[in-house]
């Protein structure tokens, strides 16, 4: 039996960059605090046990840095009560709390979206030859967390992709999620608002308040949406409209029920809508 406790102050990011150079092509700026416990037990042959514990982890002025520029910033991550058991390959969360995350969601004209180029497929061995990743997968983590919230958030949605270009912008974004299970058939609580702002018209405004499930996919319950600017979506529907659509600001307040379990997709929408 062994165990290891430790503090971790004031750490940049940036002396990672040598281990995520293999998996990342941007480079990654913050500050970290964290405090943490390393607990290992023998029993005997192929029977050790390893998990580590965070009571606490912060990470100031995180920001996702390529070609001198920020692709993505958060102001604060506070994680609490984490736990880690890699041989169960599971993660347990108390808490985790993610302030004034912006963000820039690209996708150009071939498709392809920019997280696609963050990420590296292949690396190179000493030699000069090209080695591919595994392609077997392992037994998928299994996560749980008390409560996940997001508050301040601002997401750019740019899309070159489409017969139009699709451009619009959600700010003053918060979510929350309880009793988050990547477990199938496990129910968290969800909630979501946010505004939705298209070129210099007056932002909409968007509320969600119900639950879901991640496997299989599921959610339902009250939306409520004002003034929802859907031209700037109208690239989207091009395929299915007989009309240009100049200007339309949606209104909705109802119930939503949304599945996708393995033998199609079933959506259930209920209310007073208003164009």
């Amino acid at each position: 039996v062994a165990d290891v406790t430790g503090k971790l102050r004031n750490a940049p990011l940036h002396l990672a960059a040598p281990y995520l150079a293999e998996w990342l092509t941007p480079t990654l700026a913050g500050v970290l605090q964290a405090d943490a416990k390393v607990h290992w037990q023998s029993a005997g042959p192929a029977t050790d046990r390893l998990w580590v514990q965070l009571p606490s982890v912060r990470l100031d002025k995180l920001a996702v840095l390529g070609d001198k520029q920020s692709l993505a910033s958060v102001a604060r991550i506070e994680l609490a009560d984490v736990r880690i058991a890699p041989d169960a390959r599971s993660v347990r969360l108390g808490s985790a709390r993610v302030n004034q995350p912006i963000i820039r969601v690209a996708r150009n004209a071939n498709g392809r979206w920019m997280v696609e180029d963050w990420l590296r497929t292949q690396s190179k061995s000493t030699d000069g030859s090209v080695s591919k990743r595994p392609t077997s997968r392992p037994k998928p983590w299994s996560v749980m967390a008390g409560e996940l919230r997001i508050s301040g958030g601002s997401v750019a949605w740019r899309d070159t992709s489409t017969s139009r270009p699709v451009a619009f912008d959600l700010d003053a974004l918060s979510v929350q999620l309880r009793q988050v299970s990547t477990a199938p058939g496990q129910r968290m609580g969800l909630s979501l608002n946010t505004r939705m702002r298209h070129g210099h018209a007056e932002s909409g405004q968007l509320s969600w308040r119900g639950n879901a499930t991640l496997s299989p996919l599921a959610v339902q319950g009250n939306l409520n949406a004002e003034r929802l600017p859907m031209h700037a979506l109208a690239p989207y529907l091009s395929d299915r409209l007989s009309v240009a659509l100049r200007r339309a600001d949606a209104s909705f307040k109802g119930s939503v029920r949304y599945a996708h379990p393995s033998g199609g997709t079933a959506l259930k929408v209920q209310g007073d809508a208003r164009l």
